[in-house]
């Protein structure tokens, strides 16, 4: 038949699309399969950066024990008012599995006999919006820990704020009574746990300052609900 010719039009449409259909639906079967563990995966390791950033312990390995000790906590938000109001955990998670988190949301806590209060904040960095948690004491002088949930910075360079080294230096870390809260250095000595300042990385600048520019916010957001 002509019509289906190896040199025809047909012939290389069907040729097309059984080949595009072979390749493709292998990889959707496996992307529909895997979909759940993935998802399971980061509500985990949204779960852990909330509790680490508080100074609970929480292992990525472990999501059961993980989802427990998120789900002992309280969790609340503010009205249009700016007052803080109190969300069920159910609420939070059933707003997370629809694709719309409730915002703002704060999780205070008391830990070691202490109040704590931690959040979810986004700003922007150089290329991108950088998603982290902020964990604070009770009178928002000191950050209690720091963990980057997303960003799209610079490999090599703004890409390094989620290396352990650069996050772990924000637990206990003092912040400054005036001005901006928190400095970074790229030189000199190592800087002192009570001072308002923790080592930089050369070349990221801007990625650095919305870092020191989203924990000021959040210290404006989350002030009403100590």
């Amino acid at each position: 038949m002509k019509f289906f010719a190896k040199n025809g039009f047909a012939y290389s449409a069907l040729f097309m699309f059984v080949t595009t259909f072979a390749f493709v639906l292998p990889l959707a079967l496996l992307n529909s399969a895997t979909k759940p563990l993935a998802d399971r995966y980061w509500a985990t390791a949204g779960r852990v950066a909330v509790l680490r950033s508080l100074g609970i312990a929480a292992d990525q390995a472990d999501p059961d024990a993980t989802l427990a000790a998120y789900r002992r906590l309280a969790t609340w938000t503010t009205d249009a008012a700016g007052r803080p109001v109190p969300v069920p955990m159910a609420t939070v998670e059933a707003a997370e599995l629809a694709g719309k988190p409730v915002t703002p949301l704060s999780y205070p806590a008391t830990v070691d006999g202490r109040k704590r209060l931690a959040g979810n904040f986004t700003g922007l960095g150089l290329w991108s919006s950088i998603t982290l948690v902020l964990g604070f004491d009770q009178d928002m002088r000191r950050l209690t820990g720091l963990r980057i949930l997303s960003q799209a910075e610079t490999p090599g360079l703004g890409g390094r704020i989620t290396e352990p080294w650069f996050m772990d230096q924000f637990t206990g870390k003092q912040l400054a009574g005036d001005g901006p809260p928190i400095a970074f250095k790229t030189s000199g000595p190592p800087p002192g746990p009570e001072e308002p300042v923790v080592d930089g990385i050369a070349g990221a600048t801007l990625t650095t300052n919305g870092i020191r520019d989203i924990i000021l916010s959040a210290i404006v957001t989350m002030r009403p609900v100590v």
